[in-house]
Formats: C-alpha cells, sequence, structure tokens
C-alpha cells in the first residue's frame, strides 16, 4: 500500500485538491468522457471505478442515479478526500486485492499507469464484469510534449511513488487493445483529448463465491 511518504514531493498525487484543479484545467470544457462512461448505466448497477482518484466520477454517477458504487486508489490523499465526499472507496493496489464481481467497471485516465501489464489488468477487468469494462485514455498528453522540459515536469508529476511516467498509450496501440478484445465501442471522444474503448465483461450472472460479493466488502477470510 502507498503511503504519503513514498509519494515524491512534486508528485500530484500528493496534494488531492490541486490534482482536482489541474484535471478541470486540462478537461474543462470536455463533458465528453464523463458523458460517454455513464451513458447507458442503469439504476442499481453495481460500478467498480479502478485508480479512481478523488472519486469525481463516482460523485457524479451518484448524483445522477441511485447505484452500487465502489472505487480502488492506491493514494491516501486521493481517497481521504473521496470518502469525505461520501464515497466508498478502498486504498488499495489493484494488482493487490480481488475485484468484486460488478456491472460496469470504469478506467479513466489511467490505463497508462499499467503499460507493462495491460493485458493482466483487462483479464482481470472482464473476469469481473458482467456487461462491460469502459477505458478512457488520454491521446493528447503534456508528457510527449515537443518541449523537453515541460514533458519531464509532467512525467515527474505523475509519480505515484514507482518513479516518473513518461510513457503513454497511442491511438493505434488503443485500437489494437481495444480489436484484441473485440470491443462495441472505440473511437476519439469529442475534443481530440481522449479515447474510449467499452470492452464486453465476461462474469456470468451472480455466482455467489467470494468474488461475488458487494463492492466495498472484504474477502471471506480463508
Amino acid at each position: 500500500m502507498n503511503d504519503a511518504h513514498h509519494l515524491p514531493w512534486y508528485s500530484i498525487y500528493r496534494f488531492p485538491r490541486a490534482y482536482d484543479l489541474l484535471m478541470l484545467a486540462l478537461y474543462k470544457g470536455n463533458a465528453a468522457r464523463f458523458d460517454a462512461v455513464m451513458s447507458s448505466i442503469e439504476p442499481g448497477a453495481r460500478i467498480l471505478d479502478l485508480c479512481c482518484g478523488t472519486g469525481t466520477l463516482g460523485r457524479k454517477l451518484l448524483d445522477a442515479c441511485p447505484i452500487a458504487y465502489h472505487g480502488i486508489e492506491l493514494n491516501p490523499g486521493p481517497v481521504a478526500l473521496a470518502r469525505r465526499r461520501g464515497l466508498d472507496v478502498q486504498q488499495a493496489d489493484v494488482f493487490q486485492v480481488d475485484f468484486p464481481r460488478v456491472d460496469h467497471i470504469v478506467i479513466m485516465s489511467s490505463l497508462y499507469h499499467f503499460i507493462g501489464n495491460v493485458d493482466v489488468l483487462l483479464d482481470r477487468c472482464q473476469a469481473a464484469a458482467r456487461i462491460d469494462v469502459r477505458v478512457t485514455e488520454p491521446i493528447a498528453n503534456v508528457s510527449q510534449s515537443a518541449w523537453p522540459s515541460l514533458a519531464s515536469l509532467a512525467a515527474r508529476m505523475c509519480d505515484a511513488g514507482k518513479g516518473p511516467e513518461g510513457a503513454r498509450f497511442s491511438v493505434e496501440q488503443l485500437r489494437t487493445i481495444a480489436r484484441a478484445r473485440q470491443a462495441v465501442r472505440a473511437e476519439v471522444l469529442d475534443g481530440g483529448r481522449e479515447f474510449i474503448m467499452i470492452i464486453p465483461g465476461k462474469a456470468t450472472e451472480r455466482c455467489h463465491n467470494s468474488t461475488d460479493r458487494p463492492p466495498g466488502q472484504p474477502p471471506h477470510a480463508p
């Protein structure tokens, strides 16, 4: 588990309110990413939000309709702020916890954190999602700036405790992932900053086992 002191002083994840402001500035006027993710979410749906940050999506979903929401976030500052906003958010590494059986899994603007393990992550997501896995990923990145100093600064600010993260997916790479996963939607969103793919889930209906528990409930003890 990540503690605040493991984050470098320059990491944006140390400052959750500053993180929110930065996301607002980067995506100002681009409601398409939230609209795309929230589209066709049915009342009562069970949502798992991976790398949920301060819970902006969760708050929007709960304000829109009654759902069962659970977020997972590595860094303690965003988790604390999300919980103060009334959200069920767990501090954990997504590779260190079981995923509950849910209807939809969402990964917003965070797939690049798993650029070396994306297949492992998406395999787990599809196995846990009954309906689909919804992924949005930025394709216009400051970390890919033609100005080396700006690109370096952006990569350092994205350090979640494992070093600067300058690597990003290209549109072609994201389309390849989408094709391999038989995505029902794969396109650049309006505004040109973000790519969305919606991948079918593979979970069966309720199986009543340890992976089919309500969001937020811990696994059964062995």
